[in-house]
């Protein structure tokens, strides 16, 4: 719920965005085991090569499109479950090359930067877009080159057409894909070859892989909704969301072919990102059961602030 009264005040009914999410462990079965750690606002988990640390975002945007509280990038021991969080802020952190981080920052997300994963160094700028939106997406596998998306800043509200491109050090960003689609959430697969996306070109989001960085034809893996493709780790699957469902495409290279995908088991509640680890097991941003009591929350002078 949303309304703004005669005096410019907001109301709005807190939702997923305001209420904790929790991180959860998963086997191939639907089993699931706990990360030991309090529920927040977590957002896009990635593992570490090794399995042994993630890395996620935390933090949100408020309802009226400002940022509440700084976003802040966390790091934590699988074994131990302890949490490190780096000293900069930023989101969609992702594992780059020589144990670091590569992250979004500059609000509203205009830069990508790059920082060690122990807090041992000051963040390297590695691109700088004042026009766009940026988010990291996924390195190639000998870490020279990095794939991510991008949208206009100045595009009209409510539009969300994210690109991909890929940004080579030394060199200008190439478009990889550029369509007037939302084209986003790109992985490489683990020899390099190929990168799976999720777009909109057919209306609601489906699955698609085509040949990375070089000529080639795409090929639909998903129905209606599929979303957020994460490859095994030994490239022998495709695992995405669809309907509730982590599902399975599996994957063969002489030739390249991808089977029929099938569910591997339901989810709980809701989410909008995961990722698979060496050992097979799944990390899972889990949402709001739908049991938390709805918060009204006001935003006073709402309105004139808007208008600033």
């Amino acid at each position: 719920m949303l309304d703004v009264d005669s005096a410019g005040n907001l109301f709005y009914l807190a939702g997923l965005e305001s209420r904790g999410r929790r991180l959860q462990w998963f086997e191939t079965s639907g089993q699931e085991s706990s990360t030991n750690l309090a529920s927040d606002l977590y957002r896009n988990p990635r593992i570490s090569p090794d399995g042994r640390r993630f890395v996620v975002g935390v933090g949100r945007v408020g309802v009226d499109g400002t940022q509440v509280g700084r976003n802040q990038i966390r790091v934590v021991d699988v074994a131990r479950g302890l949490p490190l969080d780096l000293d900069t802020g930023g989101v969609d952190p992702i594992w780059g090359p020589n144990d670091t981080i590569t992250f979004a920052e500059g609000w509203p997300d205009r830069r990508l930067s790059q920082v060690s994963s122990d807090n041992s160094s000051q963040p390297e700028q590695l691109l700088d877009s004042p026009d766009s939106y940026l988010s990291p997406q996924d390195w190639s596998p000998d870490g020279s080159r990095l794939v991510f998306a991008s949208r206009a800043a100045k595009a009209s509200r409510g539009s969300v057409n994210n690109n991909l491109s890929v940004l080579v050090s030394g060199t200008d960003p190439k478009p990889l894909l550029d369509s007037p689609a939302d084209e986003t959430n790109g992985r490489i697969s683990p020899d390099g070859n190929w990168l799976a996306y999720q777009s909109t070109a057919l209306g609601r989001t489906r699955i698609y892989v085509r040949p990375f960085d070089r000529p080639g034809g795409t090929r639909t893996v998903s129905g209606e909704g599929g979303g957020y493709p994460v490859w095994a780790r030994d490239g022998s699957a495709l695992f995405f969301l669809e309907k509730g469902k982590l599902m399975k495409a599996p994957v063969d290279y002489s030739p390249f072919t991808i089977g029929a995908a099938t569910s591997l088991f339901s989810l709980p509640v809701s989410t909008e990102s995961f990722d698979v680890g060496p050992d097979g097991r799944f990390l899972v941003v889990l949402g709001s059961t739908g049991n938390d009591a709805d918060e009204l929350r006001v935003i006073l002078g709402w309105k004139t602030s808007a208008r600033r």
